[in-house]
């Protein structure tokens, strides 16, 4: 059932969060972030005690799926589309993470985990955006 707010009237109109206004690739978009997400935090508390690097890439891809998250809800990706480090410090803030677990001489197990989500998460900064849903 979807959320409905009571408009002036009496009739009721769909939340403002209601996803059927976005685009199909942004709902998948939205789906294989959150699924991303829920990996890493799945392995996270079943792993034995992370080291701080463990840690810290742990919290970079939790950064980077938020604000991923954010940018298909607003549908505006202004800091993930090309361009240098100015224009769209999100993006080149994923590729250095996604860069230094791909150049790892000897990942740990969940660090390679990690780095096969961030690469998911490379994969969705374009998807929404090339079907046609950026504003």
């Amino acid at each position: 059932m979807r959320p409905l707010r009571a408009a002036s009237g009496g009739s009721l109109l769909r939340a403002d969060n209601d996803n059927r206004r976005e685009c199909e690739a942004a709902r998948l978009a939205r789906r294989n972030i959150l699924a991303s997400r829920t990996v890493v935090a799945c392995a996270a508390a079943t792993a034995a005690a992370p080291t701080r690097r463990e840690a810290f890439y742990a919290a970079e891809h939790a950064w980077a799926a938020d604000r991923l998250l954010l940018a298909v809800g607003r549908q505006d990706f202004a800091g993930w589309n090309a361009g240098d480090e100015g224009a769209s410090p999100e993006r080149w803030r994923l590729a250095r993470r996604r860069l230094e677990l791909h150049l790892l001489a000897d990942p740990s197990a969940f660090e390679t985990l990690l780095r096969d989500e961030f690469d998911r998460l490379w994969t969705e900064i374009a998807a929404p955006a090339l079907a046609g849903c950026a504003a």
